[in-house]
């Protein structure tokens, strides 16, 4: 702590004949403390307990003892320091709305990935994506499929998708594959919920 009492108290104590004992009976502090605030040492205490010392002393010496706290001067490289924090401080933000937006695009796409496996799951039904991309019209379940088109078809246990017509090639997505057939007429079945 720097600064400094507005009287000298060693002066007053020589000038009325007080002890650094008495000083640290009425502080309540050991005799060494006593003596490093005669000194001017004021490392060891903080600017509130340095207050309430010259409140003490000014009621027991009589005198007016006010303790003053200089004020503290930063260097250049204490501004620089100040200044590096602010910017770091700056970007903090813009690196964290970043982490946000990845982290809740991924929440999206678990989430879709959650809500397709729920659904396989609970009602033993799975999604596929039909894709013909031969030059002749097929049909899927009796439904035509044009030439270089795509369909989304919804598979349960017991149902199976037929394929005829085919002339070309046949492109089934699922989730986690995709196959392509060159078989002119075919069956898919969806065993167990499994395959």
């Amino acid at each position: 702590m720097k600064g400094h009492f507005n009287k000298n108290i060693q002066d007053i104590i020589n000038e009325k004949g007080i002890s650094i004992n008495d000083i640290s009976l009425w502080l309540k502090i050991p005799k060494s403390s006593v003596k490093s605030l005669l000194n001017n040492d004021f490392e060891n205490f903080s600017y509130m307990s340095l207050i309430d010392i010259a409140r003490i002393l000014s009621d027991k010496i009589g005198e007016d003892i006010a303790f003053i706290k200089d004020e503290e001067k930063y260097n250049e490289k204490d501004e620089k320091a100040k200044s590096n924090t602010k910017n770091n401080k700056s970007l903090i933000i813009p690196v964290m709305m970043v982490l946000i937006i990845i982290s809740s695009i991924y929440i999206y796409i678990v989430f879709g990935n959650v809500l397709y496996y729920r659904e396989v799951l609970s009602e033993n039904r799975i999604t596929l994506e039909i894709e013909n991309k031969s030059d002749n019209l097929i049909l899927v379940n009796n439904v035509e499929l044009p030439s270089n088109s795509i369909e989304t078809f919804s598979l349960t246990k017991e149902e199976n998708l037929v394929i005829n017509n085919n002339k070309g090639i046949v492109v089934i997505k699922t989730p986690n594959s995709e196959y392509e057939v060159k078989l002119e007429d075919f069956e898919v079945n969806f065993e167990n919920g499994k395959n």
